[in-house]
């Protein structure tokens, strides 16, 4: 899993006003199954 993907996640909650830390995220998205990392070409 890509580290990018999880700080543009990161950024956009603290945009909208969410305050979360990098593990919950990191947790919850590998609870959901889901790979927040971008296919590189």
């Amino acid at each position: 899993m890509g580290i990018q993907g999880y700080s543009r996640i990161l950024g956009e909650l603290k945009r909208l006003g969410v305050t979360v830390s990098r593990s919950k995220v990191v947790n919850l998205l590998k609870e959901s199954g889901l790979d927040p990392s971008i296919e590189r070409k």
